[in-house]
């Protein structure tokens, strides 16, 4: 997959039947209003290749570590955030690098743990999670245009829970749609999942709605030591997935099925879209003996329940004409199932992708984009660290 150009087959359908009865579904699917059920079966209609490109990695003036995100621009720049070097790397299309935004600092423009990346037209956001701001800077000069600083008291609280922001989308009227992840102040064994809260920000960090959309958030393994509770995540738990199309739908799924909701901009449901996939099955004993641990962290994840099941999906992301795509765990150790879907959910392809569900990251879970009719993906490279890979779509 590092050298030459890699080539899938796909399925393609443009038939989309109702072939799961409402009398086999849960009681939490079936009832939901504008519920399209889609089918499993498609036959192979045709051909996609994955042509290796580009590659955005090391040289002599620049060295990627840690890749957080990545924003591709309308000239073809990609803006790699790595969290290593404290900063925002830029190539040009070719793959020449061509500057440096930020380093490791507690000034202007500078950054201690960069936690999220996104952009509009002509404004760069980077989102410091110790520093608790949002820097911004001009995709025309590459210049710092104002800091803002996030103060999670400014949103609505719910007793005995403390919030912290962990996501931004930067929309094309210049607000940011912001995400909260809220805790509560007491572990408890086998709680609930903590909860999104999604906020509009405008141009100079100021809320400008209560909250549009809550959600369950993501799961944790909360077992205790010595009577001590403690937060743990593993690669099998579930979390809530989210992303936000051009035309300014917000599309969500809780892992745990192949059901996606899309919401509008002001939090108003619109529809769903249902495959009745089959999740993986889960050995607890078999995952444990994959964990490199040591005998206290054994313990601790040893105590914990687990479910039966992997979930059903990975992760999922809008490209830039709308399309869906969604990624499902299977049985493959080593390769996800991705799904290209159109905007209503219709199949439009299937493929696979190296990915290792043992070391699935539920809060980093890919960096992956879509724009132009090429895919930019995140890759560990020859030499140890990480580079960006952009492949054409040949469809």
């Amino acid at each position: 997959m590092k050298k030459i150009a890699i080539y899938f087959l796909f399925l393609f359908s443009i038939s989309c039947t109702n072939q799961v009865s409402n009398d086999d579904l849960p009681d939490s699917i079936k009832n939901l209003e504008n519920l399209t059920i889609y089918s499993l079966d498609s036959e192979p209609d045709a051909e996609i290749k994955f042509v290796r490109e580009q590659v955005f990695t090391d040289s002599d003036d620049v060295l990627i570590g840690n890749i957080v995100g990545i924003v591709v621009d309308e000239q073809g720049r990609v803006f790699i955030a790595d969290n290593q070097q404290h900063s925002i790397l830029v190539f040009d299309a070719d793959g020449n690098f061509v500057a440096t935004i930020g380093r490791k600092g507690q000034g202007p423009g500078e950054f201690q743990d960069i936690n999220a990346i996104t952009a509009n037209s002509n404004r760069l956001y980077i989102f410091d999670d110790t520093l608790k701001r949002i820097s911004v800077f001009s995709l025309d000069s590459l210049m710092l245009s104002s800091t803002f600083p996030i103060n999670s008291g400014d949103v609505n609280h719910v007793e005995e829970v403390v919030s912290r922001l962990t996501q931004i989308y930067a929309l094309g009227d210049n607000r940011l749609l912001v995400q909260y992840e809220e805790f509560p102040l007491q572990e408890r064994i086998n709680g609930p999942p903590t909860q999104y809260r999604h906020y509009y920000m405008n141009e100079i960090g100021k809320f400008t709605s209560d909250a549009i959309l809550q959600l369950p958030a993501t799961e944790y393994l909360i077992t205790a030591l010595d009577g001590d509770p403690g937060r743990l995540t593993a690669s099998f738990l579930k979390s809530t997935l989210i992303s936000v199309s051009q035309t300014g739908d917000i599309y969500t799924a809780w892992s745990d099925d192949f059901l996606i909701k899309v919401y509008d901009l002001e939090g108003n449901y619109l529809r769903s879209m249902y495959y009745p996939y089959v999740n993986s099955e889960l050995d607890k004993e078999v995952y444990l003996e994959q964990l490199d641990l040591n005998q206290i962290m054994y313990q601790m994840y040893e105590s914990a329940d687990y479910p039966e099941t992997w979930p059903a999906l990975h992760y999922i992301f809008v490209d830039d004409v709308n399309r869906l795509w969604v990624s499902t765990i299977n049985s493959d150790e080593n390769n996800y199932t991705w799904w290209v879907l159109s905007s209503e959910g219709r199949l439009l392809a299937t493929f696979k992708w190296p990915g290792q569900r043992l070391n699935r990251n539920i809060h980093n879970l890919e960096v992956i984009e879509v724009k132009d009719g090429k895919l930019y993906v995140r890759e560990e490279s020859s030499a140890g660290g990480q580079e960006i890979v952009r492949y054409q779509i040949e469809m």
